[in-house]
């Protein structure tokens, strides 16, 4: 699947969202991540590679359990209903410097009650509280970071592994938790200021630029793609580190329309050739290269864009 990020495309009546989805999606959870990167501008909240995460903590972990967009589940983060305006400003509790308070948050979208209890640690930094209840954990209080010195892929949030039960107490960058009563609805808990576990400033500031994607296992340093007679082509790429490809060549005003597909195929000579048959002529095209350091298209990815075939002449 892919999806543009956050962009608004124009058409005569207006703007719309596009997303691309290829192969045999029998799930909803895969639609509704990459509707999420187009119509919200969501991150990646899953590793783009084990070696991506500069977290050193054992007790947290890239948000799988808790959010669509790290892993398979249909659910979000309060922390992206709020971004999405699901959750209101009124239902999001803030503390700076309150000693010691209780809160009560609500597990039900429904409720106007509070869902997210935000301590903001410095500039671009967040430490998050919300309700889970229903899980295979049963109901408690998430506790997670949102890091926008951290880019999509790399972690950007990280969420405590487990919930913190009735009765538990949790410490967490000097703010100490104690859930005191859950139900079906929600969670009651109390929140202390302590000197333990500081937050401490990165001394980096966030990037004003697109984020660059981590270092892969695959290393793609030349390619090509050229015309070899009526309405053929040939991909000719320089790659090491993959185990399987696959490449497919559509049209660049309707990403649907696919004049040529390989399939994931496995092969990992280099340098690789792929020969391209049964294109249109006077078209613009878009070639999609994808590249994967497992067998079966699986693993990490890289994908090439090309468009050296566009406009071949008709014979």
């Amino acid at each position: 699947g892919e999806a543009a990020f956050g962009d608004e495309i124009r058409n005569t009546k207006g703007n719309f969202s596009a997303v691309l989805m290829s192969g045999g999606y029998n799930g909803t959870n895969i639609w509704i991540h990459e509707l999420g990167h187009s119509l919200f501008a969501f991150e990646d909240l899953y590793l783009f590679s084990p070696s991506a995460s500069t977290n050193k903590n054992a007790n947290l972990d890239v948000p799988v359990r808790w959010d669509l967009m790290a892993g398979p589940n249909n659910v979000l983060l309060q922390w992206n209903k709020y971004l999405m305006g699901w959750v209101y400003d009124s239902e999001v509790r803030c503390l700076s410097d309150q000693k010691s308070s209780i809160h009560y948050l609500s597990a039900t979208d429904t409720s106007s009650d509070p869902k997210l209890l935000a301590i903001n640690l410095t500039s671009g930094v967040t430490l998050a509280a919300e309700a889970r209840t229903g899980t295979a954990d049963g109901a408690g209080l998430l506790l997670y970071t949102i890091n926008t010195y951290i880019s999509h892929g790399n972690g950007p949030i990280l969420a405590q592994k487990t919930l913190v039960s009735k009765g538990q107490t949790r410490a967490m960058l000097g703010w100490e938790f104690k859930v005191l009563e859950t139900n079906t609805k929600g969670i009651l808990f109390s929140v202390t200021k302590t000197d333990k576990d500081n937050f401490v400033v990165p001394e980096i500031k966030p990037s004003q630029n697109q984020p660059s994607e981590p270092s892969s296992v695959i290393n793609v340093t030349k390619g090509e793609i050229v015309p070899t007679g009526s309405l053929k082509g040939r991909a000719t790429w320089t790659v090491t580190g993959h185990e399987s490809y696959r490449l497919y060549v559509t049209a660049v005003d309707d990403f649907q329309k696919v004049y040529f597909e390989t399939g994931y195929v496995n092969d990992s000579r280099n340098p690789l050739v792929i020969d391209i048959s049964g294109l249109v002529c006077n078209k613009e095209l878009r070639t999609m290269t994808e590249f994967f350091s497992k067998k079966n298209g699986e693993g990490e990815r890289k994908v090439i864009e090309s468009r050296q075939l566009s406009y071949l002449p008709c014979p």
